[in-house]
């Protein structure tokens, strides 16, 4: 183990914490304070930064965060507010700027943005505001000038804009610029007959694909939902012309299914999905709020699912409109990316500290080198793919596919922020190219751990003329939180001496077929013509290969070249 990380994981966090090697009870501390249970956190934790103010505090069962959660900024202000379940945010949540102002407000499901998001510039005006589906954005977005008049509006699908947007400067000049529209696709934007959107969504092919809304006349949504192949399915969510949330249930193919619960004065009541009747056949046009307020509710929810599956009209017109000219670049660039969602990583457990050092010299030297700690929950290593070494073990059906072709994908962010192209690379290194799990609001123990056990053997690779590179695949958006994870990593191990990238939006594990969630960890070697000669595709979070197979993957790829 190096000399930095030693020094400070193992003695630094360890003392912070008054000793990590402690199995259970309570740990006190400047920085951090809670009970430990079979090595395990639980019950509630409360984290200080070095100044005495508070940093982070919220509940653990069994190093899971659970429940309501609340970050500080350094100076004591509320940085966010929200919960857990099951260790990934879950329900509403609050992001702040060191002011006290509102910085973000939305959603969380299942540890992903959903729904309607509103962001606010740091002088407290409304800035953005849109849609994700599971952590994308989707659907119409709209851009707001300090003085509240609409700057830019458009749709965007799994995150990219498409279709015409139409653009507006401080004088009111309209502006319009037409995206690449995939095949097939179509938006929707149906009106009321007096104005206002009714009804919007995309089609793909003639179908309903993704999230649906319906809106009352007042503007408010009524119901959300999601379309599979054109019919309705997945999670909905029913709302009263004063946003108050009415219903909420599962369809499966067009029909009710799973959980439903109505309201029933402050809370809800529950009901069996199958045990309803299906959505009522259209009535051709679409229900008044006074109806919907005299109606029961199980029938009002089915009436809105009917609503909008009913064939679509309203097809918005993709062609530019005569005249219009394209917006000035800085219109338009204020508008390119999703707003930034400052996520936090939560502070490692008094396990992750515990375990650092076996997980270090298993991915270094490989798991018959390490003895892993008392108790210690970490499986077994697969083999890897390789030209000069069919495996035994590991996932073929995804390892095998990626063999003798080049990246599908070369385009990253480095740790500054900045573009980095691998195609620049050809014809001069191997490249080692770790495919971590990804980013969603924290770097995780294996990843962290496997990257600093590769940077432990950079000189060994650089004597191959090899150059590591590790990529972490997250939503665009996520950007600012992956930089400031990291730049907490680099206070634990010091500069990290090998390339780190970010892959946004996914953009290199979809192309290669190894999306989970975020990605499955993953390690490719490129020869110098940039074609992959190594591929091993883990069969769990923590199975990866160590620095001395890849190192001995290279060096039988070196008299190859000769």
């Amino acid at each position: 183990m190096s000399v930095v990380f030693r020094n400070l994981v193992l003695v630094g966090l360890c003392a912070a914490f008054q000793g990590c090697a402690l199995t259970e009870g309570l740990i006190r501390s400047a920085l951090a304070k809670g009970a430990t249970q079979d090595g395990l956190q639980t019950g509630v934790w409360t984290y200080w930064y070095e100044n005495g103010n508070k940093k982070a505090q919220g509940e653990y069962d069994g190093d899971r965060q659970i429940g309501p959660w609340t970050y500080w900024h350094p100076n004591g202000a509320l940085e966010w507010q929200g919960t857990f379940a099951e260790n990934r945010l879950h329900g509403p949540s609050t992001f702040f700027f060191d002011t006290g102002r509102p910085r973000a407000r939305g959603e969380y499901r299942d540890g992903f943005e959903e729904g309607l998001w509103r962001f606010w510039d740091s002088e407290g005006n409304v800035a953005t505001e849109g849609d994700f589906f599971a952590g994308r954005a989707g659907l119409r977005w709209t851009y707001f000038a300090e003085d509240g008049r609409i700057r830019a509006e458009g749709y965007r699908h799994r995150g990219e804009k498409v279709g015409i947007w139409q653009f507006w400067d401080d004088d009111q000049t309209l502006y319009e610029r037409a995206y690449p529209v995939p095949e097939g696709l179509e938006v929707v934007n149906e009106a009321w007959d007096g104005g206002g959107v009714r009804r919007e969504g995309l089609v793909e092919n003639g179908k309903k694909i993704g999230r649906w809304l319906t809106y009352h006349r007042n503007g408010q949504r009524r119901a959300i939902g999601n379309f599979v192949d054109g019919l309705a399915s997945g999670k909905w969510f029913f709302y009263s012309p004063r946003g108050e949330l009415l219903a909420k249930g599962e369809l499966l193919f067009g029909r009710p299914s799973g959980r439903w619960d109505f309201r029933v004065g402050s809370g809800f009541e529950r009901a069996t999905g199958t045990a309803l009747p299906p959505p009522p056949s259209h009535r051709g046009s679409f229900s008044s709020d006074e109806w919907s307020e005299s109606t029961p509710l199980e029938k009002v929810a089915l009436t809105w699912v009917a609503e909008a599956s009913t064939g679509v009209d309203g097809v918005v017109d993709q062609t530019p409109t005569a005249g219009v000219a394209g917006p000035p670049q800085g219109l338009e660039l204020a508008t390119d990316l999703v707003p930034i969602i400052p996520l936090r990583r939560q502070p490692w457990t008094v396990s992750e500290q515990a375990s650092m050092d076996y997980l270090v010299t298993r991915y270094r030297d490989g798991e018959a080198a390490a003895k892993p700690p008392p108790g210690s929950r970490y499986g077994k290593r697969a083999k890897a793919v390789s030209v000069d070494a069919p495996p035994s073990k590991g996932d073929l059906a995804l390892s095998v596919p990626l063999m003798n072709k080049p990246l599908p994908h070369t385009r990253f962010y480095n740790e500054l922020g900045q573009p980095v192209d691998l195609d620049d690379l050809k014809g001069e290194k191997f490249v080692v190219l770790v495919v971590l799990r990804g980013f969603a609001r924290e770097i995780c123990v294996y990843c962290v751990t496997q990257t600093e056990a590769l940077a432990q053997s950079v000189e060994a690779f650089g004597e191959l003329d090899s150059e590591i590179f590790v990529v972490y695949p997250g939503e665009g958006n996520r950007l600012e939180a992956f930089l400031k994870a990291f730049e907490a990593q680099t206070e634990i191990f010091g500069e990290i001496p090998i390339g780190t990238l970010y892959d946004p939006d996914l953009a290199l594990v979809t192309k290669m077929n190894i999306e989970d969630e975020l990605a499955i960890p993953s390690t490719f070697i490129l020869d110098r013509d940039g074609i992959v000669r190594y591929a091993y595709v883990g069969t769990s979070i923590e199975d990866r290969p160590p620095a001395k197979d890849l190192l001995e993957a290279i060096e039988a790829m070196v008299p190859a070249e000769r």
